[in-house]
């Protein structure tokens, strides 16, 4: 060798560590190459020993090492360059070299770090693929730091909360945002996500967004990068709802009118009705005892134009109730309800209805109708008995100090029980027995024909209706439903 290592030991140790080391003379001819070093050259050391580094190399100013060779040469001092090269397979290559003055020469120390440079690469790539995604993207993405409480908002945080978020916030700069009633249950829904890991963590609540406005969002994270058996970070989007809340509340107000449009066409038609059928015997109701007023007024009483009078008077009311009759027969003998119905559906599209217009800030209203509870039925029917039972809750309690409006809803085997509630003054016992017959009522100025109608499509749903007296006073009307199978 034209230069040789004067420690054969650390020539040795050199070969151990696979340390691709070059020892070059002060001519620049290669003095001495480790096995390391010539295999990431692709040539044995043989070939490389004796000759100029500029022979072996010829790219070697294009790399900027050959530069720092000369200038650690002449100056003694080492120096580091980063190059990519490629090997004789035409392999791309990373190495950092360090150049180091050895002896009278100097020495190259070359580090390899293909595989680290090309996993930064890629972290680079991703990461500005990760910038661009979070720009375009409507959601508003954030990451947590758990260790360092360090949340990291997208662009488009700034645009939902209105405001500059620096880069980088505590966790308190988000919990002061959410609305206090929701706080303590979003926080413990982070911690539980934290300590349990895994899975994804969903929670709906409302936030402080733009213009001081409370939004309804829905939060998606993730808890990431586990350390000692813990998440320390969650990665997440949060999603405004506001939109889709305003559309729903927007339809089941139009639903509602719908309703209640169809409910008064319906009424005007079975009004219209009985005012055309009732009309002709009740008129003539009226001649014959008008008749009859007039034969009484003579002086001589024919008895026998009086009873001919009466019969014809009574002939005609009674053709008046058969009218009556025959209309709730027709509700009779239509084919019993199949279908399945939602109930909380119904009841929530009835209340809905039946607020409209009500001072709701007078009024307590309680609904406990679990979701999915389902009956058999026909939708649109039973929404018109809950209407009624309803708004006849709510005019029971005009005069009262407590409005208590109660909607329930519970399992009871084979069937589902729907209460209808109210802190009205009650109904007299009195009352109670005729309540369901045709044209009773307690309103002053009702037609009667609401609960009556009432029970006839309760029970041609094979259901049962009754009133009970609440204990704290008022009224309770109980609706008993086939449930589905």
């Amino acid at each position: 060798m034209i230069v040789a290592f004067e420690n054969d030991r650390l020539v040795e140790l050199v070969e151990h560590l696979r340390l691709a080391v070059v020892v070059i003379a002060p001519d620049f001819k290669i003095g001495w190459a480790s096995k390391a070093a010539a295999a990431m050259d692709g040539r044995t050391a043989d070939v490389l020993v004796g000759r100029s580094v500029w022979e072996v190399w010829p790219d070697l100013d294009a790399l900027e090492l050959g530069a720092a060779a000369k200038q650690v040469m002449k100056a003694r001092e080492p120096r580091s360059v980063r190059l990519r090269f490629a090997n004789l397979a035409e392999e791309r290559r990373w190495a950092i070299t360090r150049v180091e003055p050895w002896g009278e020469g100097i020495a190259f120390i070359t580090r390899e770090v293909t595989a680290q440079s090309i996993a930064q690469t890629e972290l680079d790539d991703l990461r500005s693929k990760h910038r661009l995604l979070t720009q375009a993207a409507e959601e508003v993405l954030w990451e947590w730091d758990v260790d360092a409480d360090r949340l990291v908002w997208s662009p488009a945080g700034q645009t939902f909360f209105g405001e500059d978020i620096p880069d980088g916030v505590p966790i308190r700069w988000w919990l002061d945002r959410i609305h206090p009633d929701d706080r303590a249950r979003v926080w413990s829904g982070a911690q539980e996500a934290l300590s349990v890991g895994g899975g994804v963590w969903v929670k709906e609540y409302r936030v402080l967004a733009a213009a001081g406005r409370y939004a309804r969002v829905r939060t998606r994270a993730y808890p990431t990068a586990e350390e000692a058996g813990r998440p320390t970070r969650l990665l997440g989007a949060l999603i405004d709802l506001s939109a889709a809340h305003q559309a729903a509340e927007e339809l089941r107000r139009l639903q509602a009118e719908l309703v209640q449009m169809s409910r008064i066409s319906a009424m005007g038609t079975m009004a219209s009705t009985l005012a055309h059928e009732l009309n002709q015997p009740l008129t003539a109701a009226r001649n014959f005892i008008g008749g009859l007023e007039r034969a009484m007024a003579a002086k001589e009483l024919d008895r026998e134009l009086l009873a001919e009078g009466v019969q014809h008077a009574k002939l005609s009311i009674d053709r008046a109730g058969e009218i009556i009759r025959s209309l709730r027969r027709s509700i009779d003998n239509r084919t019993a309800p199949s279908g399945v119905v939602d109930l909380r559906t119904v009841c929530d599209d009835a209340l809905a209805m039946v607020l409209l217009g009500v001072d709701k800030a007078s009024l307590a209203i309680t609904l406990q109708v679990p979701r999915g509870l389902l009956v058999v039925g026909d939708a649109v029917q039973l929404q018109h008995v809950f209407i009624n039972l309803l708004r006849n809750a709510v005019e029971a309690m005009h005069a009262s100090d407590m409005k208590d409006l109660g909607l329930r809803a519970s399992d009871a085997g084979a069937a589902v029980r729907v209460e209808i509630s109210d802190r009205g003054p009650g109904i007299p016992a009195a009352e109670r027995n005729r309540l369901f017959e045709p044209v009773a009522s307690l309103k002053e100025r009702g037609l009667g024909i609401g609960l009556s109608i009432s029970r006839t499509i309760v029970e041609k749903h094979g259901g049962k209706i009754w009133v009970e007296d609440r204990k704290d006073g008022g009224t309770r009307f109980i609706v008993q439903l086939k449930k589905v199978d």
